[in-house]
């Protein structure tokens, strides 16, 4: 059948052809309804003829459609059409991973990122009791963003009980389109004609990881290339292509949660860096802008209290793409309620640890975060933004989303009801008879108290010194009632205060505590290098202060937070996750004050680089990077790709740097172990670094290149330190500044972000010949990260 012989399936008009092979022919087509393209997939007659093999066709059809996943190609319709069965499908604009792959190696982030996408599929297919049987590079599709998605579901099972006679061992495409099958990506038991489970779907997956890493086709020798992957990465390929099923993954999501650790590896071969090309734009956008989170919630179980000598297992409990974290137990520890971003939009769900469906609590176009189970079981406290003016925001890559108001619902559905207006992270009190919560502005948090029912706040008196820290998160009460830990930023560290108030004693570096059942020790995100977030636990004495070291609990390679104890100890279960802020690039309109068209990567990968700063020909740009135990600096060339490490140690971090108008120099900030925050200079190409000023960060170069205003951190001011005479001057003082600031191209103006009286931040600016500012803008919301265009308008 060709695409001249029938012009329309259905109300889908043909447009031209996509391909064919023994499996059907694949026709581009137009939805005129919805002015759609889709991809119409004609059963061939032999088995469209057969009854048996078409209603199992259909059934399976029917079943894949109700998946919607994000990396599975979606199912619009089933159809007849003058005895012919077709498919209408979704269509992806891009390239098969054949044709992505062209026989070269790809990089090796980016087949691990393409292997824990269709891993993702399949996890949901295979918990949906569909096993694909035909995983190869060309029944997946990468479209132009990068998404990997899986073709041809419900298609390779109508072929099971063929095996033997109608496996295709040519692994070339004979013609443009065709897609053919290859005995070389099945797994051992599906060659052997037995049978087949999801375990054989993690099988094919590896043989196409392996292609892609090495490559090299199954056919073609490939042991010199693997051994040049790193120990985690094949260490992944072995345990999935073991030859007996019981010896491989058990679940993809396992195997999913292993690549995104493995993505995280900073020890990944140097050839892994991406090549870039393209035009320079007008201006550059968006300094950390979040470009990917996943996240997974993974469960370990022990016999005891947990020690770094106990056996734990850990399984992973959930595996979709996108955000699941901020897991909290059930009294009995069966159940846990976490947050997804699987609806689109933020809710609230609840699973059984020992499996079964999982149940959307909150189901509610909102957002919903923060959940908390009271300690007899009977209900959840949560964040929402359901009716309230305090919408959610990220205000940087290490924290949790803020905004919002607390609501308690009943545990397993039903009405729930707002007892505070702006508070985050509910915690309950031991005997249910109140509600800890954090409220207030930047540099103003506090810990409030309420009752379940709601009514009157009271703030805890609770004396953090000597910092005030920009933020109070995560608080929650020691089992016996005794004692409130929490965390904060700027300084990051766990504290430990009694339950009424009073002077909180700092116990560990780190964030997201959770007391053990016996109150005698604290598990957190550890931030101490080369611990990169990974759970460890600290010991707490009587009197509320640490009794010795930290011991380590995990040690995956991405970022552990939010672990939740069970009431018996013997499980604890937490979010796996990996956060990239990465740089893009935008074409933008001054006048309009518009972007043109849509942002394009400059870097990639799994860092975060918050800050920025591009060469004045803007043909480099040079970036701050927590690749290594601590934030480094780093130069990459645009127009290549080509990355260059400027500045960094195991002892310092290296932040903020800006580049001098001329392109010689680079500004920026070294902390010290001490927390001392200095600013220095050093060579545009990293050599010469010295000193220049004390207490002091995020420096900006005048205009004149002779100057550079710093953020000082003690006096809460900006300063201007002119680099012939070393001395400094205050240039602002009015409001409460936040570091950020830049000069309009004249020199005769300063644009700074400050915290206002409400407690948000807002832009200012001032005549560099006064420190006397004015507002520019100051509403509701946070106003952050000001620059002058390039023509002062």
């Amino acid at each position: 059948m060709t695409a001249e012989a029938h012009r329309s399936f259905g109300p889908y008009q043909i447009k031209s052809s996509l391909g064919s092979g023994g499996m059907g022919e694949v026709f581009l087509a137009e939805d005129p309804r919805l002015r759609r393209n889709v991809a119409i997939k004609i059963l061939p007659a032999t088995l469209s003829n057969d009854s048996g093999r078409r209603a199992r066709f259909l059934n399976e059809a029917r079943a894949v459609s109700a998946l919607h996943h994000q990396h599975i190609v979606t199912i619009f319709d089933v159809g007849t059409e003058a005895g012919v069965d077709f498919l209408v499908m979704e269509y992806v604009e891009g390239r098969t991973l054949r044709e992505v792959m062209s026989r070269h190696p790809m990089p090796t982030r980016a087949a691990l990122d393409v292997a824990a996408q269709v891993a993702s599929g399949l996890a949901a297919a295979h918990a949906a009791g569909i096993v694909h049987r035909d995983i190869k590079p060309e029944n997946i599709m990468v479209a132009r963003d990068g998404a990997a998605k899986i073709l041809d579901y419900g298609l390779a099972k109508l072929t099971e009980n063929e095996v033997h006679t109608n496996i295709e061992t040519d692994v070339q495409l004979t013609r443009p389109g065709v897609v053919v099958g290859t005995v070389a990506y099945m797994s051992p038991e599906q060659i052997e004609g037995k049978p087949v489970d999801h375990r054989s779907d993690i099988y094919s997956l590896a043989v196409v990881l392996r292609e892609m890493l090495t490559g090299r086709t199954p056919q073609q020798p490939q042991e010199e290339k693997i051994a040049a992957l790193s120990p985690r990465v094949r260490e992944i390929l072995d345990r999935a292509l073991a030859h007996e099923p019981i010896d491989r993954y058990q679940h993809a999501g396992d195997m999913l949660l292993d690549l995104r650790r493995a993505m995280s590896t900073p020890d990944l071969p140097s050839t892994d860096r991406v090549q870039r090309r393209g035009s320079l734009l007008v201006a550059m956008l968006i300094a950390a802008a979040i470009i990917g989170v996943t996240t997974a919630i993974v469960l370990t179980r022990r016999a005891t209290v947990p020690t770094p000598k106990s056996r734990m297992t850990f399984v992973p409990l959930t595996s979709d793409p996108g955000y699941e974290g901020e897991p909290t137990f059930s009294p009995d520890g069966q159940t846990i309620a976490y947050v997804s971003d699987r609806t689109g939009n933020l809710e609230i769900f609840l699973k059984q640890i020992s499996g079964g469906p999982e149940i959307n609590l909150t189901n509610d176009p909102a957002d919903d975060v923060q959940p908390a189970f009271s300690a007899d079981g009977k209900q959840i406290a949560f964040v929402s933004t359901r009716r309230s003016e305090n919408q959610l925001v990220f205000r940087n890559p290490t924290i949790s989303e803020i905004g919002g108001d607390i609501w308690v619902m009943p545990a397993f559905g039903g009405a729930p009801r707002r007892i505070v207006e702006r508070g985050n992270f509910p915690a309950w009190a031991p005997d249910g008879s109140a509600i800890i919560f954090v409220r207030g502005p930047w540099l103003g948090q506090r810990i409030y108290r309420v009752a379940p029912t709601g009514g009157d706040t009271t703030p805890l008196p609770i004396t953090v010194a000597p910092v005030k820290p920009l933020f109070m998160t995560h608080p929650s009460f020691s089992p016996d009632g005794k004692w409130i830990t929490f965390d904060t930023q700027q300084p990051e560290n766990i504290y430990v205060v009694a339950s009424q108030g009073g002077r909180a004693v700092a116990v560990a570096h780190g964030s997201d505590p959770a007391w053990m059942p016996d109150s005698r020790s604290i598990v957190y995100s550890d931030l101490e290098p080369g611990r990169n977030s990974t759970l460890s636990r600290v010991p707490i004495t009587v009197d509320g202060t640490a009794a010795g070291p930290s011991e380590p609990l995990t040690s995956g390679r991405g970022e552990d937070k939010a672990p939740a104890i069970a009431r018996d100890g013997k499980s604890l279960v937490y979010g796996a996750q990996s956060v990239a802020f990465n740089i893009e690039r935008i074409r933008f309109d001054p006048d309009r004050g518009q972007t043109i068209g849509t942002p394009e990567p400059i870097t990639h990968g799994n860092e975060v680089n918050p800050f920025f700063s591009v060469s004045p020909d803007g043909r480099a740009v040079v970036f701050e990077s927590t690749r290594g135990l601590r934030a480094s600096l780093w130069r990459q060339d645009i127009d290549t790709g080509a990355v260059t490490q400027l500045a960094g140690d195991d002892r310092n971090t290296f932040a903020a740097p800006d580049c001098s108008p001329d392109g010689k120099q680079i500004a920026f900030t070294r902390a010290t172990p001490e927390g001392q925050r200095e600013i220095w200079v050093m060579s545009s190409d990293g050599g010469n670094p010295r000193f220049v000023a004390p207490t002091g960060g995020f420096p900006s170069w005048t205009p004149d290149g002779r100057g550079i205003a710093f953020s000082d951190f003690e006096h809460r001011s900006v300063r201007v330190l002119e680099l012939s005479t070393k001395a400094t001057r205050v240039l602002a003082n009015e409001g409460s500044l936040r570091p950020l600031q830049k000069f309009s191209a004249d020199g005769k103006w300063m644009v700074y972000q400050a915290i206002s009286e409400r407690g948000v931040i807002e832009v200012r600016v001032v005549s560099t010949n006064s420190t006397r500012s004015r507002v520019l803008v100051s509403d509701s919301r946070d106003n952050m990260h000001p620059f002058f265009s390039a023509d002062d308008k």
